[in-house]
């Protein structure tokens, strides 16, 4: 769990936001037992209107921080919703989404807006197919064709045709100059 939580840290400064909800959450007696400690737990930020992306907030005492450069109270008014889907090694999986209101960065209302059970076969036998098709892709990469063969005849030919058109670029310079030479108006 620790590794999925640093893989959410790293993708959540590019692409979204993340919520730590270091309160008690309305979690279902059935998805309490998946995880050892939800005060550390990073969900998605799917809703909001917080602005920024890749930002990072968490709840606690009932009010709402913005923990990017240095933690900060925020003075939000409105709706924040944010889930995860949680992935189990045994029995099934579970999507979670919550629903919380703020108003001027206090707490004021979160519920439980999504709890779905997904079948954790369709998720494995997926993995395995990508896990397959990298295990194929490196053994390719490592092979004597790829390393001694197929690189230096890529290197050959990509650096020809670069050649190729930085000369056919030169070329078409100098007619578009040629041209406005010989047609100044």
């Amino acid at each position: 769990m620790e590794k999925v939580n640093n893989f959410k840290k790293t993708f959540a400064k590019s692409l979204t936001n993340l919520m730590n909800w270091e309160d008690k959450l309305p979690i279902p007696d059935n998805v309490i037992q998946h995880t050892d400690d939800w005060a550390k737990h990073d969900f998605y930020i799917v809703h909001s209107n917080l602005g920024t992306r890749g930002g990072e907030y968490f709840v606690f005492g009932g009010k709402l921080y913005e923990n990017n450069d240095g933690v900060n109270l925020l003075d939000y008014t409105g709706e924040i919703t944010f889930g995860d889907y949680l992935a189990c090694d045994e029995g099934d999986d579970f999507e979670l989404m919550f629903k919380a209101t703020f108003l001027k960065g206090e707490v004021k209302e979160i519920i439980l807006a999504k709890n779905e059970r997904r079948d954790s076969e369709e998720r494995k036998k997926l993995a395995r197919r990508y896990m397959d098709i990298a295990e194929k892709e490196i053994a390719r990469r490592k092979s004597f064709f790829f390393k001694y063969l197929y690189r230096p005849w890529r290197a050959i030919v990509l650096g020809v045709s670069f050649i190729i058109m930085m000369i056919l670029g030169l070329i078409g310079m100098l007619v578009r100059g040629l041209a406005r030479i010989l047609t100044p108006w």
